[in-house]
């Protein structure tokens, strides 16, 4: 006898299965890590390019990944994007809509991505091999 599980949806809005990084379900672990930083990276990097998506929010069904998106200044139970004569207006008149929209395009003409990954590489990546090597070195089995 086969027991079927459910998979109900994290909640009333859209959300997207995953399966493009995650094409079988993780640890809690993993859920935990992705639940506390996911959000949060995406938002900075969002911001930081003008994108008009605030960040992409995970939540876990039986250890699979979905994903939100939640548009920037919308409100949280938003359905879907305003109708467009709304959305006219807020990119005209909202300053902080009229901000994102500039910081877009100065990311474009200013190629923001080419100092963010020579910044990985020279900076971010060497620190993070640095520290796994460091903490691949620990010997527990000589623990107590």
């Amino acid at each position: 006898m086969t027991q079927s599980i459910a998979f109900k949806p994290p909640g009333p809005v859209s959300w997207e299965l995953d399966t493009t990084h995650w094409s079988r379900p993780v640890t809690r672990f993993t859920q935990e890590a992705v639940i506390n930083g996911f959000a949060k990276g995406f938002a900075t990097s969002a911001e930081r390019y003008g994108l008009m998506l605030n960040h992409l929010e995970p939540a876990f069904v039986n250890g699979f990944n979905y994903l939100k998106a939640v548009g920037f200044g919308a409100p949280a139970d938003a359905k879907g994007p305003p109708p467009k004569i709304i959305l006219q207006l807020l990119t005209r008149v909202v300053p902080k809509f009229r901000r994102r929209i500039e910081t877009s395009h100065q990311a474009m003409t200013g190629k923001f991505w080419r100092e963010d990954l020579a910044r990985w590489d020279r900076d971010v990546k060497p620190a993070a091999i640095a520290k796994h090597l460091k903490l691949q070195s620990v010997d527990f089995s000589k623990r107590r």
